[in-house]
């Protein structure tokens, strides 16, 4: 007499067939097997440790990779900037200079003073724009150029436009006249 219970058994010749077994005796009745049974096996859940290590090491791969980014970003965003700034400092003309000058000499000038109204027919006296870099610290001669002042009380006198740079490439001008 058997003693199993009711229910599906793996066929001894074929495994990968299933067959009822009555609890008296075996049927006609198979049916595949089905490997690792009709719901896919339960993953085992985390422990609260492994989820904040796996969170933290998240964290810290993605400020890595941020770090990694700005190394590469940043000095090729500086570059960028130095070069767009020497070129356009490079690119200048004793008649943009002077123009620029009177632009500043309006901004600046003290309440005592005139301001420059118009600089022409300037011209080029030095020009150290092929070698030019913007320096670390303090500032650097760019371009000097001469010509003609008219200041707003309408006198004449000649005139002398230095264009410095700084590390920024800012434009500075310092403006020499003799009446």
């Amino acid at each position: 007499m058997s003693t199993a219970a009711p229910g599906w058994y793996a066929e001894p010749d074929n495994p990968a067939m299933l067959r009822w077994f009555d609890g008296v005796q075996w049927t006609e009745h198979r049916q595949p097997a089905m490997v690792g049974g009709p719901f896919p096996p339960a993953r085992p859940s985390r422990s609260p440790a492994a989820t904040v290590l796996l969170v933290v090491g998240c964290v810290v791969a993605a400020v890595v990779a941020v770090g990694v980014l700005a190394a590469i970003a940043i000095p090729v965003f500086l570059n960028e900037r130095h070069k767009a700034a020497v070129d356009d400092l490079r690119s200048l003309s004793c008649a943009e200079v002077g123009a620029e000058a009177v632009t500043f000499s309006r901004q600046n000038v003290k309440p005592d003073e005139i301001p420059l109204a118009a600089a022409d027919a300037m011209v080029l006296v030095t020009d150290a724009r092929a070698a030019l870099r913007l320096p670390q610290t303090g500032e650097v001669l760019v371009m000097r150029c001469s010509g003609t002042a008219t200041w707003a009380d309408q006198t004449t006198t000649a005139l002398q436009v230095d264009l410095y740079t700084n590390s920024a490439g800012d434009h500075l001008y310092a403006l020499d006249w003799r009446e």
